[in-house]
């Protein structure tokens, strides 16, 4: 496997669990942008602009605060914190 399957398996597995949710969103939220605008780059081609557009929502997803990244965070220790 390489670095970029790693990191979206790796950073949607801590995104699952909880752990260092907000940086592993942040990571995953920037691999997304690169990828829309390197990869989807063509907008006279419709299926590519649609594409475009589907990889910024996803980002605005990422980086929206939800009910586990927004109030808490697992920490190292198995617990819970405030942040």
């Amino acid at each position: 496997m390489d670095h970029r399957a790693w990191v979206e398996l790796g950073g949607g597995a801590l995104l699952l669990i909880g752990y260092r949710a907000r940086s592993a969103a942040v990571v995953i939220a920037a691999f997304t942008l690169a990828t829309a605008m390197f990869f989807h780059r063509n907008f006279a081609d419709q299926n590519q602009l649609i594409h475009f557009f589907k990889n910024l929502i996803i980002v605005g997803g990422l980086l929206q605060p939800g009910p586990l990244t927004g109030m808490q965070e697992l920490n190292g220790f198995g617990s819970f914190v405030a942040t």
